[in-house]
């Protein structure tokens, strides 16, 4: 009798747990992207590269291309969507380099073109941030095939 008393109130206390734990999960509604205009500024850093005309999908965005050394002013494109943003070769619909991005709306970017280690195009960027810094702020940024590194800090 001792058992069998021990086994239902195993049984009931884990159904009750089990039932408080089902009871209490909630389905987490996912956030839905605000849509509106963001702001893109892309800088070519691969030496001798071909001048490269900027895309979102199939869309051109600059008027006119950049060669390297060179950078776009702030451009605008549709944020709060998933889109591809592309670089393609002057006049040709050879894509150098291509990304899937979901730019939040409002907000500007900076992309970097360069070469990574395969020797194929590439983009690293960061999103704008007015950061204060009561002394000085810096970000370094080194890119070149062999290494990729980014540093930010400020005092």
């Amino acid at each position: 009798m001792k058992t069998l008393m021990n086994t239902q109130t195993k049984f009931l206390t884990l159904m009750l747990i089990a039932l408080i734990g089902l009871s209490s999960c909630k389905k987490l509604e996912q956030e839905q992207p605000v849509q509106g205009d963001a702001k893109i500024r892309v800088v070519n850093t691969i030496v001798g590269s071909t001048p490269q005309d900027i895309y979102q999908n199939d869309t051109k965005i600059s008027t006119s291309a950049i060669a390297y050394g060179q950078n776009t002013a702030y451009l605008t494109i549709k944020g709060g969507v998933s889109s591809t943003i592309s670089l393609k070769n002057e006049g040709t619909q050879v894509v150098s380099a291509s990304t899937i991005a979901s730019p939040y709306a409002d907000v500007s970017y900076t992309l970097f073109y360069y070469s990574n280690a395969n020797g194929s195009g590439a983009f690293a960027g960061w999103r704008r941030i007015d950061q204060q810094c009561k002394y000085f702020c810096c970000r370094w940024w080194i890119l070149n095939q062999w290494l990729s590194l980014w540093l930010s800090f400020g005092l």
